[in-house]
Formats: structure tokens, sequence, C-alpha cells
């Protein structure tokens, strides 16, 4: 759910703070199995046995903030913002939000765009109503289980902290996109990558080729961007809710599937929905997206907020990553998983 910024033009009124923990608890992982690597992916873990993080800047993109921002002002924002839906929250979440205790805990994760490239000369706040990369920030209450994931736009740097608050610029794009999780388990937003990759290895039985990578879904919340794994070599793949379909592929997208061609706002079967697992791309791949802000180009007089023309904005997709995307059944001429 979008609060506050989303499209929005000024930034939020500011709440009454609550107090919140500068530290949290470290989240279980489980360790990925290494024979299911390549040599060059397993020497890349952490001494840990952690994937490293994957960074990837786009060419002419913004500058970004730095993980532990990203983490601070997660945490400023929960304790000032959140608190004021706190039955709205707790609805969605489906238990008790312990606010008075939210504090960081576990990996911190990026999640980059599918843009291709940036057109020059938009004002930072229409990028980041556009395709921005995100800090995928979790915050646990006092018995450490998670209950947020706030997502902290990469290219906040027009955020500022003043006596212990966020100052949000006059004119703001997307700043934060908060998120419960559920309290039923069953119902998944994130998973670890060292989890994701062993689900693409056991599902195939190749070796994973680089470690995997989290990609925001357009019109997608962050918290449920998906992971990128590949694999040495291409596995032939059915689809869960069209059989008859056979993908050859050697890319995998781990995380929700909503059954949705972008390219053309078809489902792609009939029997289509979100559908969380191990996917594959379908359809036909969206290649751009249109966007529109209110203003100015860079360098041009902005004579009155709101009451300037209307201005495009299109993005293009990077061709190597899906958007559209399907849950898959297992390997073509097996029973599945």
């Amino acid at each position: 759910m979008f609060v506050c910024l989303a499209g929005a033009t000024i930034g939020c009124e500011q709440q009454t703070p609550t107090s919140a923990r500068v530290a949290g608890p470290r989240e279980a992982t489980s360790p990925v199995i290494r024979a299911g690597l390549t040599p060059a992916v397993a020497h890349s873990l952490t001494s840990t046995k952690l994937f490293p993080t994957v960074h990837t800047t786009r060419p002419g993109a913004p500058t970004e903030i730095s993980s532990t921002l990203a983490t601070h002002l997660a945490i400023l924002f929960a304790r000032d913002f959140l608190p004021k839906n706190q039955k709205l929250w707790e609805q969605e979440r489906g238990a008790r939000i312990d606010f008075e205790h939210l504090g960081p805990c576990g990996r911190v994760y990026y999640a980059e765009s599918v843009a291709k490239s940036l057109p020059p000369n938009v004002p930072l706040y229409a990028l980041k109503n556009a395709q921005a990369p995100w800090w995928l920030v979790t915050l646990c209450g006092a018995d450490e289980a998670p209950q947020f994931i706030v997502s902290v736009n990469a290219w906040d740097t027009d955020i500022r902290i003043a006596d212990d608050k966020i100052v949000f610029p006059f004119v703001d794009g997307t700043s934060f996109v908060p998120e419960p999780v559920p309290a039923d388990t069953s119902h998944r937003l994130l998973i670890s990558p060292e989890r994701a990759a062993n689900m693409v290895s056991q599902l195939t039985g190749k070796r994973i080729s680089a470690p995997p990578g989290l990609v925001v879904t357009p019109g997608v919340n962050p918290a449920e961007s998906r992971w990128l794994v590949t694999t040495d070599d291409s596995a032939a793949v059915r689809l869960k809710k069209d059989p008859n379909t056979v993908t050859v592929t050697n890319r995998f997208y781990v995380g929700w599937h909503w059954g949705e061609d972008w390219g053309t706002g078809r489902a792609v079967s009939p029997a289509a929905g979100p559908e969380f697992g191990v996917g594959v791309a379908v359809g036909t791949q969206l290649a751009r997206r249109d966007y529109y802000y209110y203003g100015a180009p860079i360098g041009q007089h902005v004579s009155r907020l709101g009451n300037d023309r209307k201005h495009s904005l299109a993005i293009h997709f990077r061709p190597n990553v899906a958007v559209s995307t399907e849950a898959v059944q297992g390997l073509a001429g097996t029973g599945g998983f």
C-alpha cells in the first residue's frame, strides 16, 4: 500500500513521535546449498555463507543513499507516521503491531529498477515516482518477529533529517512504501537470496551462475520484488496454471507472479492469478512505460506549483529482465516439485 507520498506533490504532515529501537535482532537465514552453485559463485559467498548484495546503478541515474541512511530513515518514518493508521495496518497484518518497539532486524536488501536508462533533465521527484530502486528494511517488534517492511527510495537524497525528524522537500515523489508482514507465514513477502537460489537449483537440477539480484516489478509494491536467479544451463519447465506450455530458459524469478501479461494487459492463462514460487518470463514483455509529471524540466522556470504544463516521461525497460512472469510447476516431463 502506498501511503502519504504516492503521486503526491507535497510532503506528509508530521505526526506525534513514538519510541523506536535503533537496533534489532538478526533474521534466521537458511544456508545456500554450495553444491547448487558454480565454483565462481560459491567463491563469492561471504564468511557467513551469504550472497553479497547485488547493487547495479543505471546510466544517468541519480545519486543514491546508503543502506545505513535508508535504515535510519525507515526507523524515523515508522515511528512518526505509521501509528496514525494503526487499525488499518493491523487489519492487513492480521495481528497486533508492536509500534512501541519497532526496530530494524535482519538484512537490508537492495531492489534494483527495471529501467534501462533514464531521460536527462527530469526533476528528481518525477523520477522517484517512476522506476526507482529501493532499499527494503525489515522492522521487528520486541518478540523479534518481522512486522513491517519499509521500502525506502534509493534516490531519497532530497530528504533531510532535522531534530531527529524527517524533513520532506516541498515537491516530492514516492519516498517510502510501508507494507505490514502478514502474521500468517503462508503469505510470504520477501525471502532470502539463499533460499531463492536453493529453490531454483532444486527445481532445475542446474547450478546457480550468479548471485541472485532483487528486481522491482513496475506497479507493484517494492516489498513484493522478485529474485532473478540465473543457472549455468537452460532447463525446460511447465507453467503451473497452463501445464501444456513448456518454457526453456536459464533465467528464473522467485517471488510473487501476478498471472498478467503486462504487455497486453490480459491474463496469461484462464486461471491466472497471484502465485508465490519459482517463475519464468511469459507473454509479451513490456518494453517501456509512459509516465507524466507536472512542473518543469531541470533548468526551466517553474511559475506556479501544479499550474505548469504536463510533461511526459518515458522509461525504457531492460530487455534481459522480465516484467510478465508466471509460476512453474516443475520440469517438463516430470510430475512437478
